[in-house]
């Protein structure tokens, strides 16, 4: 079983492609091409799927192989989302101190700021594609947990499909009351409004589909 470092240079060399090359494609530098097929480090969400573009393959077969990718992405996706409440933070003390000049002037950063994302990442076993499987996520302890709780500040509003291949199958129960809030089905690529998600709130996610890998990106 081929490791995602392994699985870049094979798609790399198939395409006759240095590593200074592939690095001009993405505007990184060689070293870090190097680093990502060597294991030494991991290229982030955004930087798989301009891979999976590139390659021509489907972003799910990036992750299939390397289990240790999921552990990464979530980590990180953790990290950056704890750094934006960070600056959050700052700059709300920043907008009471002088006004509004200081929101004005970060105007273009605070709405990404303000997008927490919340990304899952499901690998399902044949015997199990077609049912309905309960999605994990990585709380603020950096443990898995088997519900999604909408800790953003202005929460969860919609939920991407990050497959360009395979639909999934959507459903989401409010675990306080048993309630079904909503199901859905997603093609590749797609995006669906959720209702209001409550703050401090935990859901039951549950997806079913064909695919060997499912990534959902829940988005405030």
């Amino acid at each position: 079983m081929k490791s995602l470092g392994e699985q870049l240079k094979q798609y790399r060399i198939d395409n006759n492609w240095t590593q200074q090359e592939l690095a001009d494609k993405l505007a990184v530098s060689r070293t870090m091409i190097s680093n990502w097929e060597s294991g030494k480090s991991f290229p982030d969400l955004d930087y798989l799927v301009s891979l999976s573009r590139l390659f021509d393959v489907p972003l799910e077969n990036l992750f299939s192989k390397d289990t240790s990718v999921v552990k990464k992405i979530t980590h990180e996706q953790k990290q950056n989302r704890l750094k934006g409440y960070l600056i959050l933070g700052l700059l709300t003390v920043i907008f009471f101190l002088i006004g509004g000049l200081a929101l004005t002037y970060q105007g273009s950063n605070f709405s990404q700021i303000m997008t927490a994302h919340e990304v899952s990442i499901t690998q399902i076993p044949q015997e199990k594609r077609e049912e309905w499987l309960p999605v994990s996520f990585t709380d603020t302890k950096e443990q898995t947990v088997p519900y999604l709780s909408t800790r953003a500040l202005l929460g969860i509003k919609s939920v991407v499909n990050g497959s360009e291949t395979a639909s999934v199958s959507l459903r989401i129960t409010r675990l306080s009351d048993n309630q079904k809030i909503g199901e859905y089905i997603l093609e590749p690529n797609a995006q669906q409004a959720l209702p209001n998600l409550q703050r401090n709130e935990k859901y039951l996610v549950e997806i079913s589909s064909d695919a060997e890998t499912c990534i959902l990106s829940f988005i405030s």
